[in-house]
């Protein structure tokens, strides 16, 4: 059976009440908590139900300031739920890949200064990329 992935890193230095509540929300999601690959981090999986993850479920992530990695491929995500990844100041990588996302949904990352790796679907267009790029420019994306 193949599992699809929605992929959070957090940096753990104590989690505020916020939190730790954005967290219970995103369990109840069916996302499963684990040590990170340094011991440092928070690694949340999801399974075959990320097909389910529409916008509103990103909505956790809005207290989770401190999330690096976000990995939403295979989830039902719009334009719209971009909207919800603004706040993610310290967002490092993120993977869109099979997801409903456009060129016009693009406006929603373009602040993330901070990010460095950024996978897309295949209908974001060469335009879209090129316009998105000037924005990060020490981007990779893909």
């Amino acid at each position: 059976m193949k599992r699809f992935l929605i992929l959070i890193v957090l940096v753990l230095a104590g989690c505020a009440d916020e939190e730790q509540v954005a967290l219970e929300n995103l369990r109840s999601l069916g996302v499963r908590v684990e040590n990170g690959f340094d011991g440092k981090s928070v690694l949340f999986n999801h399974s075959p139900k990320a097909s389910k993850i529409g916008d509103d479920d990103l909505l956790p992530l809005l207290k989770l300031s401190r999330v690096e990695s976000v990995s939403l491929a295979h989830t039902s995500i719009t334009n719209e739920g971009l909207s919800h990844l603004g706040g993610l100041t310290n967002l490092k990588s993120l993977t869109l890949s099979y997801t409903a996302i456009t060129d016009a949904g693009l406006v929603h990352i373009k602040g993330l200064a901070q990010l460095r790796y950024l996978t897309l679907p295949k209908r974001i267009t060469d335009a879209g990329i090129t316009d998105l790029q000037k924005s990060l420019p020490n981007c990779k994306i893909e």
